[in-house]
């Protein structure tokens, strides 16, 4: 017995690369930008041993003996780097910044399968919007850049800044047509933890400032399997910055332009060693395009890790964001108390989360816990509500043999609240009530021959409400050669309905049942022109039940599963870098829906060129949107197309200056039915953005 058991802690030390075994660790960046590079691939030449960079930049290389290695970091896009270093009884690390080169980079995802994995080898189809994107979009929430670079995606919008809720709300998120009204349907994460409001199920759109993001992960289709129930239609996930690099980076932004808008951004990161800081603080204030539409937000956001040691590392983060918006009504109602400078909607978000992540040489993941509450003020019509949102989850990615890749995960989620109307006479109840949701989930990952990865997963769901639900994922991805890669994916979505549906309101129905649907799609990637020509074509076909929709005409109306829908469609983006200083992006949506639907274009179009010499920078931007469905009884669509401009200057390379212009067709249009949107805007003002060593 006593050999047993020593063979047995003999056998696990072995195969968990516990004990004396010597590590290479460090970080990955950009050499001119400063910013981590995700995917890098990091191999000691002649050795069977290496590693790739995660989200933050960092790599570990685990189990290599004492001697004298070379280090060879390559990563599209950039210039490979070479370092020659010695290992004698303690771990090393050794950093590397990469100089840009004229080529695409491969991208790395976390969000499809939660480990750090090329985009190219998973079956879901995943876009991503990096730092530099974000950086160069003068919109101050990101939102409005997924609905721009995400083929399929469209958020709706209302006027120069500013989403709101309730009546005339905007933020509506849609991804191939599923989003829902409000947007229930996409799951929005902030380093993979779910952001929404407990009572009514949304997302707070307004609280998502892009100078928090170090990129933006959109996977278009069913996530439930990895998220649970609102990943029904897709999932956005927010990832969040850390800093890279020992140092100190200083970030400012002040920008001022139509309509007495005015932004501003100012943030700090440290690194010092194993730990790591970053906060910001983030201004959004405008009068609006129209009377009594202005809008004033204000966000803190703060980050701290601490790097335990080569295995573990312990992160937590909290924002908070207060904005009061005024609603000015639709332009073709009679109802007067629009009119009515009062008509306006204090909100306050905040939220926490603390997580602890492992990772050795055959496996990794992470605890978090996390939270995320709020108060919503709207004075004109005595509503106040308090709501939350908190969980945990677990998932931990073990690789039993080259190729095999199993991630298992536990989740549990408690959401809900209190509202009532704050009527003068006597406070009114509306609802006061929570429920839960667990689940647990397997993905299993086999490479065969290095060119075919097979995926496969089940998820089961319990909801204290509706019980089990079993949620089963399966997809194909083969790579052909060196520039070619197909993909092929089935997988399984369903929404729980929310508090509101259930219980709050006249067309509460507490008899609803769950929405399920089925996603069937496939995939070609393509690289051309000594990979500097890129292109992805994807087809896709959803079919689901259950949907929920309000059906009767007031006051006879009621919430009910009404049975089923179809949508199915194409999608394609593509890039191409035709010099060092000069890149194009395309990407275009088809999508049929059975009947109109809100916030889904049957086709979109986004055209983007930028060009950089000398210190400028000018970018050119088309949206073309066509037969969007602004409201549905009767049916009413509209097409549009806006040109965009940037033109900016840095000055000693930490000092820019830039001048923006939206619409400049002064194109009359509507994204919400009866909230015409500005035309000609403009904004110019100063980025200041510096590091310093320690």
């Amino acid at each position: 017995m006593y050999k047993s058991i020593l063979l047995l802690v003999f056998s696990g030390w072995v195969f968990l690369g516990f004990g004396q075994q010597l590590s290479i660790s460090g970080i990955v960046t950009d050499s001119v930008s400063g910013n981590p590079l995700t995917g890098a691939h990091i191999v000691l030449e002649g050795s069977k041993f290496g590693a790739i960079s995660d989200y933050r930049g960092h790599y570990i290389i685990y189990g290599v003996q004492a001697g004298e290695y070379v280090i060879k970091v390559t990563f599209i896009g950039f210039d490979p780097c070479m370092r020659q270093i010695t290992l004698s009884s303690t771990p090393a690390e050794a950093d590397f910044n990469l100089k840009p080169g004229p080529v695409l980079a491969e991208e790395a995802v976390i969000t499809a399968n939660r480990t750090n994995v090329s985009r190219n080898l998973v079956p879901i189809t995943v876009s991503i919007i990096n730092r530099q994107t974000l950086e160069e979009d003068n919109s101050s929430n990101l939102l409005p850049v997924v609905s721009k670079q995400v083929p399929g995606a469209f958020v709706t919008e209302r006027g120069i800044s500013g989403f709101g809720v309730a009546d005339g709300a905007a933020g509506q998120i849609s991804i191939r047509g599923i989003g829902g009204s409000p947007n229930t349907r996409v799951l929005v994460l902030i380093d993979g933890h779910p952001q929404f409001m407990g009572i009514f199920g949304h997302p707070l759109p307004d609280a998502y400032a892009a100078s928090d993001a170090e990129k933006v992960e959109v996977v278009r289709g069913p996530a439930s399997i990895l998220y649970g129930s609102n990943a029904m239609g897709g999932v956005i996930n927010i990832i969040t910055r850390e800093q890279a690099k020992d140092g100190i980076s200083v970030q400012g932004k002040l920008g001022y332009g139509s309509f007495n808008t005015l932004k501003v951004n100012a943030g700090v990161g440290v690194r010092v060693k194993k730990m790591q800081a970053f906060v910001s603080y983030n201004k959004d204030k405008t009068d609006g395009h129209r009377k009594n539409s202005d809008f004033n937000m204000d966000n803190f956001y703060a980050k701290l890790s601490y790097d335990i040691n080569s295995h573990f590392k312990i992160l937590a983060d909290a924002g908070y964001a207060r904005y009061e918006a005024t609603n000015p009504g639709p332009v073709n109602t009679s109802d007067t108390t629009f009119l009515n400078p009062t008509h306006f909607q204090a909100i306050e978000r905040a939220y926490a989360s603390t997580t602890m992540e492992n990772k050795y040489r055959k496996t990794e993941g992470a605890l978090k816990a996390y939270i995320n509450w709020g108060e919503h003020d709207l004075a004109y019509d005595s509503f106040l509500s308090s709501d939350h949102n908190y969980g945990i989850m677990f998932y931990q990615a073990m690789k039993l043999f080259d190729g095999n890749t199993i991630t298992a995960g536990l989740d549990y989620a408690n959401y809900g609240g209190y509202a009532y109307n704050t009527s003068p006479f006597e406070p009114v109840k509306i609802i006061d009530t929570a429920v839960a949701e667990t689940g647990g989930y397997v993905l299993v990952q086999q490479q065969v021959l290095k060119k075919l990865l097979i995926t496969a997963g089940i998820r089961l769901h319990y909801h204290t409400l509706f019980g089990s639900e079993w949620i089963p994922q399966a997809g194909v991805s083969y790579s052909m050669n060196e520039t070619t890669s197909a993909k092929v994916n089935i997988s399984k979505g369903f929404r729980s309905p929310t508090i509101r549906e259930l219980f709050m309101f006249k067309p509460a129905n507490p008899e609803l049942k769950p929405e399920r649907m089925w996603n069937y799609e496939a995939g070609l990637n393509k690289r051309f022109l000594d990979m500097k020509l890129s292109a992805e074509l994807t087809g896709f076909f959803a079919s689901g039940d259950n949907l929920i929709e309000t059906v009767g005409q007031f006051p006879d109306i009621l919430n009910r599963n009404t049975g089923s829908f179809e949508h199915y469609g194409i999608e394609f983006q593509g890039k191409y870098i035709m010099m060092r200083n000069f890149d194009l992006l395309m990407n275009y949506s088809w999508l049929h829906t059975g009947k109109p639907t809100l916030a889904a274009p049957e086709h979109q179009v986004y055209l983007q060129g930028r060009y950089g010499t000398q210190g400028f920078r000018f970018q050119l931007a088309i949206q073309y949107i066509n037969n969007l469905v602004i409201q549905t009884n009767p049916a009413t669509g509209l097409s549009y197309l806006t040109i965009s401009a940037r033109v900016s200057y840095t000055v000693k390379d930490f000092v820019t200056f830039y001048l923006n212009g939206e619409n400049l067709t002064d194109q009359r249009y509507e994204i919400n039915y009866g909230y015409p949107m500005p035309g000609i805007t403009v904004m110019g003002g100063i980025v200041v953005k510096k590091v310093f060593d320690i």
